[in-house]
């Protein structure tokens, strides 16, 4: 060998994937080892996957639980702070992984308070550091979400906007739609939001598409309620 890196020049119809069904699930982002002879096509493709140590990871299920139950918690979003503006999980706070080491004091008082962290997917690594961390500090009831904000959006769970972010990137090609009772969103609303109270909501949706007033974009409703957070893109689907 001359040292020079191998060049993978594709894969065969028979190479064989793992922790992923096929080269179209495969992401930019993703961290993948090969198995090849140089400048021959893959023979095994293996999505690498981080994961957490048991009694840490949890599962979408829990996370979900965690977020609808009266128990304190903290929940950290690892990713950077632009990330986390356009869309974070209900309640989270930023602070990216790498940074966690210098903003602990922004964790609980209490150390044994359940603090979850999360990032960017089953194949990313920071979720683990964010974790790491915390326990290196004391913090006895760590928790991972390895799978992150991919999983999450998979499975077609919530997410929010921050308020600034939104100032920031709402244009004429975007649709607001406050699902507040009309009492509510009469008195105040976000500049041209359109009225949709989330009982008339299934209903006013049909004469919004059949009038052609959506586009393939989000929508963000002006309400704390969770079950409130959808997105458009659902919509030309009713």
């Amino acid at each position: 060998m001359s040292g020079a890196p191998a060049v993978v020049r594709g894969f065969f119809t028979s190479s064989q994937f793992v922790n992923v069904k096929g080269a179209k699930e495969l992401g930019t982002q993703d961290l993948i080892e090969v198995e090849n002879l140089a400048g021959k096509p893959a023979t095994k493709i293996t999505k690498v996957v981080f994961n957490l140590s048991p009694g840490i990871e949890i599962t979408t299920e829990k996370m979900e639980a965690i977020l609808n139950d009266d128990q304190p918690y903290l929940l950290v979003d690892s990713r950077s702070a632009k990330r986390f503006g356009s869309s974070h999980f209900r309640t989270a706070i930023s602070i990216f992984a790498k940074y966690l080491e210098n903003q602990i004091d922004r964790l609980p008082k209490d150390k044994s308070q359940l603090v979850v962290a999360y990032h960017s997917g089953p194949t990313c690594h920071y979720t683990g550091i964010a974790v790491k961390t915390a326990l290196r500090h004391g913090y006895t009831n760590v928790k991972g979400y390895q799978g992150g904000m991919p999983t999450w959006k998979k499975a077609g769970k919530l997410l929010h906007a921050s308020a600034d972010w939104l100032a920031k990137n709402l244009n004429g090609y975007h649709v607001i739609i406050d699902v507040r009772p009309i009492s509510e969103s009469s008195g105040s609303h976000i500049k041209t939001a359109v009225a949709m109270p989330a009982k008339e909501f299934k209903s006013l949706t049909k004469i919004f598409i059949k009038e052609k007033r959506w586009r393939d974009c989000p929508a963000f409703p002006t309400c704390g309620h969770p079950s409130y957070f959808i997105r458009m893109r659902r919509l030309a689907k009713l």
